[in-house]
């Protein structure tokens, strides 16, 4: 299981630096578009203004990216050896991936 004195350095700079850019663009994204675009407002006729700039500048699903940054981050931080050998990271990706899939349908539905 789990072991705070098992964690390596790259594993607390893996989660570090996940969460200080996952976070990031969650707030940027709050602070582009509000909590209104954030949780589907538009589609309750709520006023939510079209951003082109930052964070969208930068990567077409902010919001997505972040939380999948996040993810990344704590799953590597909370990865054992025994995890890793057990497709662990496997768990991670069909994560990511339901993010992925999110943001086709919004591109795309």
């Amino acid at each position: 299981g789990f072991s705070w004195g098992a964690v390596t350095p790259l594993q607390w700079i893996w989660l570090v630096h996940a969460l200080v850019v996952g976070q990031g663009f969650n707030t940027a994204i709050y602070r582009a578009i509000g909590k209104a675009g954030v949780y589907y407002g538009y589609r309750l006729d709520e006023p939510v203004p079209w951003v082109t700039g930052f964070p969208f500048s930068v990567v077409p699903h902010p919001q997505y990216f972040g939380v999948c940054m996040c993810v990344i981050g704590v799953n590597i931080f909370v990865a054992t050896p025994q995890h890793i050998s057990a497709g662990f990271f496997n768990l991670t990706m069909v994560q990511v991936l339901y993010y992925v899939y999110m943001g086709l349908v919004e591109d795309y539905l």
